[in-house]
């Protein structure tokens, strides 16, 4: 969902086309790519996996505990107060 919002935001900002559109083609490619994963791994088995990660800027954080190598933020990465 992040690479959809990013190419989405891209394009307004730069003033690209005709303005935001869900169905073009670079949308659907990234759909597409984002719905790959549980067809190839299973939905259970991410489900398994994320389970184990923590919130963010919490001590159980994945990237900041080293359980994953790298982490895709942005102003669209939604944070609670717990």
């Amino acid at each position: 969902m992040a690479v959809l919002l990013g190419q989405l935001l891209r394009r307004a900002a730069l003033g690209r086309g005709a303005g935001i559109t869900a169905d073009s083609p670079g949308n659907l490619r990234a759909f597409e790519w984002i719905q790959s994963y549980p067809r190839h791994y299973g939905l259970k088995a991410l489900q398994n996996l994320s389970s184990g990660f923590g919130s963010f800027a919490s001590p159980q954080d994945p990237f900041m505990s080293g359980k994953l190598a790298m982490v895709f933020q942005g102003v669209w990465l939604a944070t609670t107060s717990t």
